[in-house]
């Protein structure tokens, strides 16, 4: 009896071994057909390049340097506003043609919240030498804050930085 216990243990045992081989194949078998990307076959030949030519020291720059430049804002600004005596405001803001972005300038009198200037849109290539205030203000002089703003093409606003300034007012 026991040794025919054996033989069953045994003849059970090569049933499973064979199952599980054949399970390992057939999942073989499934994950090349499968999930298997196919390699590709590139030609062993490839043809030069006859009509590629090298960039010269200057093209490579200027083309590094056009790069450069559209990730750089250049904004010309005189931070020193002068009203003249027809109440028309006297300032300098130049908006580089270089610039991808078009700029707008907000002046406040420091430490309050009314604006008291505001440039409007000023695109890449324009420039702004004269404008009016927005409200009546007393003589004297001011510290100001102007509040430079960049706009994307569909005018987004994109960034801002601040430049401190005076604004002189006369009798």
């Amino acid at each position: 009896m026991p040794e025919e216990k054996l033989k069953e243990k045994r003849e059970k045992r090569k049933i499973l071994v064979v199952f599980l081989m054949l399970f390992l194949v057939s999942g073989f078998f499934l994950f090349k057909t499968f999930y298997h990307n196919p390699s590709v076959t590139i030609s062993g030949k490839v043809p030069d390049g006859e009509f590629a030519k090298k960039l010269s020291n200057n093209e490579l720059e200027k083309y590094l340097q056009d790069k450069a430049d559209k990730n750089y804002m250049r904004i010309q600004m005189n931070p020193t506003m002068l009203l003249n005596n027809e109440r028309v405001l006297s300032l300098k803001l130049v908006n580089s043609p270089k610039n991808v972005y078009s700029v707008r300038v907000v002046t406040l009198i420091e430490g309050e919240k009314e604006k008291i200037y505001d440039s409007g849109l000023i695109n890449p290539g324009e420039y702004v030498e004269k404008g009016k205030l927005k409200k009546e203000i007393d003589k004297g002089i001011y510290q100001t804050v102007n509040q430079v703003m960049y706009y994307d093409d569909q005018q987004s606003l994109v960034g801002q930085s601040n430049v401190k300034g005076q604004l002189s007012v006369p009798v």
